[in-house]
């Protein structure tokens, strides 16, 4: 589903990412984690073909993503925090203007999503709370029943209930249609209760791969915060 080869990504004179070759299949939940800097967001944005590798090649679902952003966008969702709101428009303004650029749109779905997260249609997106926008735009981007679906630390700004539903609805997708998930954070519990893989970027490189099985085995009693840690100062020597 998801190939790196040799991948490498240098913006100005900084090399953000180095060497990257991993492979991730259909059907997994994968967590990418590494301090602040590791090169997480570079490697999302990528995926989403917002950027062009400066050497070494990306595939998502066999295709270049960079070659051809707009097609890649019809079957990936990018959730990212930073993502500013239309504060003037409505929910349903803002999920009518998403249904037009996706031909599998389900507003079956959207319904039942805008319930799960108890969203009313005729909100003002200006007057939700940050946690509430975050499950407008989740809403909007599993609503087109995409095959990829790429976080970027959205789960820190939502709310406990909000955060719940949103990780709930994530492996109800990934188990009943094999969507893949690929999402870069630094909260544990993500890993511990969601996970089935695990990515440890460290300077832009990949400091390891493992299963979270694997992780958990490695731990010897230690928590998964102090083992994932362990590893970082290990990358560093």
């Amino acid at each position: 589903m998801i190939s790196a080869r040799a991948l490498s990504y240098v913006a100005g004179k900084r090399k953000i990412l180095d060497d990257l070759s991993f492979e991730i299949p259909k059907g997994t939940f994968t967590v990418v984690v590494g301090e602040n800097g590791a090169g997480k967001t570079t490697l999302l944005k990528l995926l989403m073909g917002m950027a062009r590798p400066t050497s070494g090649s990306l595939t998502v679902r066999g295709e270049h993503p960079y070659d051809d952003p707009f097609a890649a966008r019809r079957k990936i969702a990018y959730l990212a925090e930073r993502m500013n709101p239309p504060v003037n428009w409505s929910v349903a303004e803002y999920l009518a203007f998403n249904r037009h650029f996706y031909p599998d749109y389900s507003t079956e779905l959207e319904g039942r999503l805008l319930k799960r997260f108890r969203i009313k249609p005729e909100m003002r997106i200006g007057q939700l709370s940050a946690g509430q926008w975050r499950r407008a735009q989740v809403t909007a981007a599993l609503a087109f029943q995409p095959d990829v679906i790429l976080i970027d630390e959205i789960t820190a700004v939502l709310d406990i209930v909000g955060r719940a539903d949103f990780m709930d609805v994530l492996r109800e997708l990934e188990s009943r249609s094999e969507t893949t998930i690929l999402m870069a954070t630094n909260i544990i519990d993500d890993i511990d209760t969601y996970a089935t893989d695990v990515l440890l970027l460290h300077e832009g490189r990949l400091a390891r791969r493992s299963t979270k099985a694997e992780l958990l085995a490695l731990s010897s009693g230690a928590s998964l915060t102090q083992t994932l840690a362990t590893m970082i100062r290990e990358a560093e020597r």
